[in-house]
């Protein structure tokens, strides 16, 4: 499970990194939904 994040993370920093606004948006939300998951876990 925290593999699967922590992967999920990474590439969200490196879509960060680039330009592609739609890209970031779509990102944001998986983080969001990361977040959430582990509220849920704790």
């Amino acid at each position: 499970m925290w593999a699967i994040i922590s992967l999920l993370l990474s590439i969200s920093l490196l879509i960060s990194i680039g330009t592609n606004n739609m890209l970031r948006k779509k990102i944001e939300t998986l983080e969001y939904s990361i977040d959430c998951l582990r509220k849920t876990e704790e």
